[in-house]
């Protein structure tokens, strides 16, 4: 038989006998999703975006990236709204 993938004696880098030690594996994550619509129309808002993790890190793989990203969006000023003219012509 084959020996059995297993993970290090606890504190050192040694397998325990008759087994190797597992293969690493990195997180893999998916694409990004599409923006979310913006929180505002003017005046600066947030939009964000995410994406999933499909295969957890093990064996000392790399870590996850981020999975959420926010950017600003609409950073236009907002037209002013005249109060006072109302009902006036």
């Amino acid at each position: 038989a084959a020996p059995v993938c297993h993970d290090y004696l606890p504190g050192t880098n040694t397998c325990p006998p008759g087994t190797h030690s597992c293969d690493i594996t990195h997180c893999k994550v998916s694409e990004w999703s599409e923006w979310s619509k913006c929180s505002a129309s003017c005046d600066g808002g947030m939009r964000v975006r995410s994406r999933m993790v499909e295969t957890k890190p093990a064996n000392g793989g790399d870590e996850c990236p981020e999975l959420i990203e926010e950017e600003s969006c609409n950073k236009q000023a907002c037209k002013p709204v005249c109060t006072a003219c109302a009902g006036k012509s």
